[in-house]
């Protein structure tokens, strides 16, 4: 007999049979799946609204529960259903902020802005009300809730509800600013700001609450609470009286509680660094080492305060000169501003009462190792002027113990993972020359640890402008032992001294893709300096393998020290969102395809497969609706090439269909990906509109040629699309090409070569190489020549040492060779690629007299995201183009 339980009609309900839940059979009769295919309907834009996404899911840490959130686009509602996976019981919240379960598994929290808080006893299947509360947390025994309530303009009073979940008593405390639970302990420190006292106070909640006042006073408010890992030691601020035009600056504190001693001090920046004396802290940064030892800030120099506040561009003069290291208007932004004249990062060490300024003006790049004793320091414009996107940098050491400080690299690549400290401070991998060094700080030694690998650990394929790139290092294992690296297909633990690498997967073998997957169980560690650190991965407790297959096939595999490689699920469709109870070796994950809307199905070990827990959007069975295929195919250069191909809704192998071609660099990992239909799009392209309205749809991977990207476009999309057309599937004078961004320009330059579409649709493309190449980009406040030269664009030589491959590659350029109907669209507030782009191509088509329209969004920049009656109409109007050339007049026996 099933339990049943109404909660509140209007926020959620017991559903005895849910629509969402309900399992469907997988091997039907022919007899039946033609009575079906007979009772459906064409998908038109009216039927939209019925499609919800599928985001957030979530599984208790006991693996009896879990939740997932369901999204309507349209009339912009959330629905949030907590469901028991061995019982028939769920419970459904409407238009949820925030959501969780209790670690302990035993509690479910949800805040609803016109309802409250509801907290529901998984157990007892009761739910509590209290006042809504802006975050909560529970305590790893699930004794306790803590809510925190922040001051707003209807809410006067801030404040901290404790809830002992034992006995269902609540605590108010009013004023609390601000607070840090330590859940394994039932402790918290918080900040309260009630009339005529500011205070900081630390309190135990068991086996009675017990309050030690830290820090009291009566004008100056406390703020930014930041404990270090073992948290016996706290850091915080103290906010100080305005000196003239300059902000508050703070005051930083040190509070130490061992052993039941307790001992609070502050900074004095002039006692203690005569060259901090002329600067201010800010609360801009504040982090604690895990031992506590050291506590790193940053600091304002005064004089630099009106420099990072004033206008960039009062000057009625600007000068831009030639040997300047940034042009003038990236050196005169404000974010350059903040960077050159803003807080700079200091230490102090309050045992030892010293305090350093660690990044200075000749070097005001920093990062530091992990156990925090070391310093990393650059110049990032050491080079400049350079054409990449960030350019090499010289790195330098600091040893915080002995103030030594010395370069041990010299001009290294300062781009995103090609530098990681190690999470104990006693390595420094860095990626140089194809291989991956660690360097030994305290030896002072470089190894190169893959040079005896039998694999390249550098992207082979890959086809952009710049240095090479490494496959990727997620991390390194526990205290330093190993530094984990991919190649192409495996995962590696390689020793700091480069001797026995190991594989621990076998990816190469079947041609699957092997990438640790960060997010099944723990949340990941905070990185204050993410550029350069990874993640700490614990051996003893296993690792799961995101995997992917060549031919798009996807899944997960789980790792033990003890067992070896386990496989989860690998199977021929889309396999994502992964999580793992906390305590028990149970698994949620999603799973789609074109044709089947995601789902969520559970799995525990001794599973052959995972149980079907929840289906989305099932109303699709009312509807025709595609499918796709992989289609594979020599490309031009005889190297094997693919594409996602999507078949029109209720297909039919006697016709010949018009078909739209997509193309932005590779796109065959698309084969299984599920959209719901919608005119709500950012650049008014959806695959499911067309598909159900009797297209076929290509998405063809492009391989490139340096110096040749626009020719590399043509031939690749030409070969696919030759491929398809092979197939006897498609009316070959009724093929569309569109794209936007770079794929806008792709689709610019295609149909100046080729007359093989019979409309395209170019979306915010560059068309001009030439004019594009010597153009700011006004959103970063650059110049585009690292674009071009280190970027997206695969030029190997600069515009003036090959000018004609520009020429050649470009679309205005050729204009007078496009006879293809072209439609162009852009946004007024476009500076990513310049609105000017799309005018440049249109006025030089009309005065071709070609057939060419413009659109022009006012207050819409690369994409449209700022007014939703923008995204309809772009959408409608890209889909009436396709109409007109495509369909209208299309000969007998084309769809």
């Amino acid at each position: 007999m099933n339990k049943t339980i109404v909660l509140g009609s209007l926020f959620f309900c017991v559903l005895s049979t849910l629509s969402y839940t309900q399992s469907t059979k997988e091997n039907k009769s022919e007899d039946s799946l033609k009575s079906i295919t007979q009772q459906k309907q064409p998908l038109t834009p009216k039927d939209y609204k019925l499609w919800m996404s599928l985001l957030s899911q979530r599984i208790s840490s006991n693996g009896d529960w879990y939740s997932y959130t369901l999204f309507n686009e349209y009339d912009k509602s959330y629905k949030l259903t907590v469901s028991s996976i061995k019982k028939d019981i769920s419970y459904s919240f409407q238009s949820p902020t925030d959501s969780d379960f209790s670690p302990g598994g035993g509690w479910f929290g949800c805040s609803i802005p016109d309802r409250g808080m509801g907290l529901l006893n998984l157990e007892k299947g009761t739910i509590k009300w209290m006042s809504l509360t802006d975050t909560f947390e529970f305590s790893d025994d699930d004794r306790y809730l803590i809510g925190h309530i922040k001051s707003t303009d209807t809410q006067k009073v801030a404040g901290l509800r404790i809830v002992n979940l034992a006995n269902m008593k609540e605590e108010w405390i009013p004023g609390v600013t601000e607070y840090l639970l330590d859940p394994s302990s039932n402790s918290l420190i918080y900040i309260t700001d009630t009339k005529g006292k500011k205070a900081v106070i630390s309190r135990t909640l068991e086996p009675s609450s017990t309050d030690n006042l830290i820090a009291e006073n009566s004008i100056y408010n406390y703020k930014k609470l930041v404990w270090n890992g073992e948290k016996n030691k706290l850091v915080f601020l103290q906010e100080m009286p305005k000196e003239g035009e300059n902000p508050n600056g703070y005051k930083l504190y040190h509070y130490s509680s061992e052993r039941g001693h307790f001992k609070l001090c502050g900074l004095d920046l002039a006692l203690l660094a005569p060259q901090l004396t002329d600067t201010y802290l800010t609360d801009t940064f504040l982090e604690i080492s895990a031992d506590g030892s050291a506590v790193f800030f940053k600091v304002q120099n005064r004089e630099d305060i009106k420099k990072t506040l004033g206008n960039p561009f009062s000057d009625d003069v600007q000068v831009w000169r030639a040997k300047d290291k940034k042009i003038y208007r990236e050196r005169e932004s404000k974010s350059n501003r903040r960077l050159e004249y803003g807080p700079k990062l200091a230490a102090w060490w309050p045992i030892k009462e010293r305090a350093v300024l660690l990044e200075t003006d000749s070097l005001p790049e920093a990062f530091l190792t992990g156990d925090r004793k070391h310093l990393l320091s650059y110049n990032p414009t050491e080079y400049a002027p350079h054409f990449e996107l960030n350019g090499d940098i010289d790195l330098y050491l600091t040893d915080f113990e002995t103030r030594e400080s010395f370069l041990f690299l010299r001009e290294h690549e300062n781009d995103r993972g090609h530098t990681m400290v190690s999470p104990d401070g006693k390595y420094i991998a860095y990626f140089r020359d194809r291989h991956w060094w660690i360097y030994d700080i305290e030896k002072r030694t470089h190894t190169n640890v893959t040079k005896d690998l039998e694999v390249p650990v550098y992207e082979v394929e890959y086809d952009r402008s710049g240095a090479f790139q490494p496959y990727g290092a997620p991390g390194w294992t526990e205290r330093d032992k190993r530094m984990i690296i991919y190649d192409r297909y495996d995962v590696w633990l390689l020793s700091p001294n480069g001797k026995a690498p190991r594989r621990l997967t076998r990816g190469r073998e079947s041609r699957i893709r092997h990438r640790i997957y960060f997010n099944a169980y723990r949340e990941l560690h905070h990185h204050w300096f993410p550029m350069f650190e990874g993640e700490v991965f614990k051996l003893s407790e296993g690792l799961v393998f995101e995997t992917l297959g060549s031919d798009m096939a996807s899944g997960y595999s789980l790792w033990k020290q003890e067992r070896g490689l386990k496989e989860l699920v690998h199977k021929d469709m889309r396999i994502k969102g992964l999580k793992k109870a906390r305590n028990q070796e149970a698994y949620i994950y999603t799973e789609q395809s074109f044709a089947i809307s995601p789902r969520i199905r559970y799995w525990e070990p001794g599973m052959r497969d995972g149980r079907l827990l929840v289906e989305t959007n099932t109303q699709q069975e009312r509807f025709h609706w595609g499918h796709s295929e992989l289609i594979q195919y020599p490309g031009p250069d005889g190297k094997p090439l693919q594409g996602a191909l999507y078949y029109p809704a209720n297909y039919t192998p006697e016709k010949k269909y018009p078909m739209v071609v997509h193309v932005y660099e590779r796109q065959s990992y698309k084969l299984h990906r599920y959209t719901n239909p919608s005119e709500f799009l950012q650049d008014g392209w959806n695959p499911t509109n067309y598909t159900a309205d009797g297209y076929m749809v290509f998405y063809p991977d492009i391989r490139y040629t340096f110096n040749d990207l626009g020719k590399s476009a043509v031939r690749c999309v030409e070969t696919g699309v030759r491929a398809v057309l092979s197939k006897g599937l498609v009316a070959y004078d009724r093929i569309g090409l569109i794209g936007h961004s770079f794929g806008g320009y792709e689709t610019a330059f295609i149909v100046t070569q080729t007359d093989l579409f019979a409309a395209a649709v170019v979306g915010a493309g560059v068309t001009n190489l030439v004019s594009s190449y010597h153009t700011v980009n006004g959103n970063l406040n650059r110049d585009k020549i690292n674009f071009f030269e280190d970027g997206i664009y695969r030029f190997r030589d600069s515009f003036y040492e090959n000018p004609e491959a520009y020429i050649r590659n470009s679309p205005l350029h050729h204009a007078a060779d496009i006879n293809t109907p072209l439609l162009l669209w852009t946004g007024e507030e476009d500076y990513h690629v310049h609105w000017r782009q799309s005018i440049e191509l249109y006025l030089g088509l009309r005065r071709l007299g070609k057939t060419c329209e413009l659109l022009i969004y006012p207050g819409e920049a690369h994409t449209m995201w700022k007014k939703p009656k923008n995204q309809i109409d772009l959408t409608k109007r890209i889909k009436q183009w396709f109409r007109k050339y495509l369909k209208e007049g299309a000969e007998d026996g084309t769809e």
